[in-house]
């Protein structure tokens, strides 16, 4: 199988590997080409949503994006803790 994307994909989550053709390892004889363009509703979806889900689409700035979104909830956990922190020493000193 030889994954890739096709000329005529133009949608921006289809790019990728969602793609592919088929040959038989023995004669070299095509035996399949499968499209993504051309799949079920369900199974373009799917793929679609995995494209989201790794951020593999808009290029590296998209996947630097993720990062700093991923790490934005322990981000406010570690500043949350510390500021309540401070509030509880400036209370006890009171």
């Amino acid at each position: 199988m030889v994954r890739g994307k096709f000329q005529d994909t133009s949608w921006f989550l289809f790019q990728g590997k969602a793609s592919g053709v088929s040959f038989d390892p023995q004669t070299g004889k095509l035996i399949g080409v499968s499209d993504i363009a051309k799949k079920s509703f369900t199974d373009r979806l799917e793929w679609q949503i995995y494209q989201l889900h790794i951020g593999n689409f808009g290029g590296i700035f998209v996947k630097i994006l993720y990062v700093l979104i991923g790490l934005t909830p322990g981000f406010l956990s570690v500043t949350g803790a510390m500021l309540w922190l401070k509030r509880k020493n400036k209370i006890r000193h009171k």
